[in-house]
């Protein structure tokens, strides 16, 4: 039972946060914050 509230859990943090950040955020997004290659900062 654990393991599959943990899966589920970990599911849909990982769908919220792909949400929220990708087509909300994605002006606001402090790029230099994330490990990215020299040529995609700006």
């Amino acid at each position: 039972m654990l393991r599959a509230v943990k899966g589920e859990t970990v599911e849909k943090q990982v769908v919220t946060d792909v949400v929220f950040v990708d087509p909300n955020s994605i002006g606001s997004v402090d790029f230099s914050d994330i490990s990215a290659p020299e040529g995609f900062k700006s």
